[in-house]
Order: structure tokens, then sequence, then C-alpha cells
């Protein structure tokens, strides 16, 4: 389960292998890109929903609409959660570093996502 929302919900970091998204709206996604402010969803096709995340929250620019549910179905495989001494942990990472890997992770995401990647 990922979640951003406040209250006691646990926190640890862990890395994983997406096999499946899934939105009862739009239905199965080939990925969701949080860069910038807003959310790409990228369908299995290549074409890309935009969601609002900064000034008017799920809204849905191609529809008009607002993003209802608000839940997405990810199924994981490989999960393995990272402890405190794990060097691939973000937590604790100068800037500078946070900046190097975030570029790596573009790098692998226009690999994986060829065309249907555009970075912002």
């Amino acid at each position: 389960m990922f979640s951003n929302l406040p209250g006691p919900h646990p926190f640890f970091e862990a890395e994983a292998t997406v096999v499946r998204i899934e939105h009862a709206l739009f239905g199965e996604l080939r990925a969701i890109l949080a860069e910038g402010l807003d959310y790409s969803l990228i369908n299995m096709d290549g074409s890309h929903i935009h969601v609002d995340a900064e000034e008017n929250p799920g809204h849905v620019e191609e529809t008009g609409q607002f993003l209802n549910p608000l839940q997405f179905s990810i199924d994981l495989a490989d999960v393995d959660i990272l402890q405190r001494d794990d060097r691939r942990r973000l937590s604790g990472r100068s800037n500078e570093d946070l900046a190097r890997l975030h570029a790596e992770r573009k790098l692998r995401w226009a690999r994986i996502l060829g065309p249907a990647y555009m970075p912002v």
C-alpha cells in the first residue's frame, strides 16, 4: 500500500518490482509518474492522462473531471524492505546525491517506457 495521507502510517523504504497498475476508471496503466506539478498516468498504448497534484488536486486535464476513486491497485513482486544501513535508502542523503539518483532514475524510466516517457 502506498499512501501520502497524514496520520500514524508507518514509514519505511522498500525496493520492489511493479507488476500491474490498475484504476477503476482508467483500467490497466503502464506507469504513474509523479514529476513536476502533476501526475502523468501512462496508458498501455503510451498515451498520457494528466492529473493535477498542486493547484486543483485530482483534476483530470483531458476530461475536466476529478479523479474518482482516488485509489489505484498496484501489484508488487520482489518487495525488499530496506534496513537502516542499506545503501539503497534515500533517507539521510545529500541534495546532490538525491539529484544524481533522480537523474539515473529518469534514464531508467526512459529506457523502460520509450517514447511514452516525456520528462519534465
